[in-house]
């Protein structure tokens, strides 16, 4: 039902084909259709690289972006729209964040917008706070402090420091801020 491309399809192991991403966009390279394809979403509006996001795929994160894929395209479903970051950073709860964790610092490394906003006015500061996700929070400090609007609400008024309910949210950030 997700009526999935030749790219999605390899990505996620299901082209017998093409047992190697790389490989298989080195091929579209050659031909000269991988600028076409390699954002192309599938039938419910994901990209390749979004796939690699949302499930914590670091490997496939970086050979994508390598090739091309934008790191700032939104993932569209019929609902609303999020920037890649929220993908990865709303992903599972640890211990199964190694990976997520990874792309999060891949993706930060990238030209993409960490002020980015989704339909209900969240960044990826305030997913981040919300999942109390101290270890993005200071990543998210680290590579990209001065570019972060802290006090940013979402369109319901919250502030980061609202939606993770946490009393020391401010003291669990100070070591990020000074280290």
């Amino acid at each position: 039902s997700y009526k999935l491309t030749t790219l999605h399809k390899t990505l996620l192991g299901l082209n017998p084909e093409n047992s190697s991403l790389r490989g298989y966009l080195q091929s579209l390279q050659r031909l000269g259709s991988l600028a076409e394809l390699i954002d192309k979403p599938d039938s419910r509006g994901r990209s390749v690289l979004a796939w690699a996001v949302e499930y914590g795929m670091a490997d496939a994160v970086r050979t994508l972006l390598s090739f091309g894929a934008n790191a700032c395209q939104y993932r569209r479903s019929s609902q609303s729209q999020f920037p890649l970051l929220h993908l990865v950073i709303a992903g599972p709860p640890p211990p199964l964040k190694s990976g997520f964790l990874e792309v999060v610092k891949i993706l930060l490394a990238t030209s993409v917008d960490i002020n980015a906003r989704d339909d209900e006015g969240w960044s990826a500061w305030h997913v981040a706070a919300s999942w109390r996700s101290y270890d993005i929070l200071h990543e998210i400090m680290r590579t990209q402090g001065t570019c972060v609007e802290l006090d940013e609400q979402t369109n319901d008024g919250a502030s980061a420091h609202d939606l993770s309910q946490d009393e020391d949210f401010y003291r669990k950030l100070m070591p990020g801020w000074c280290g």
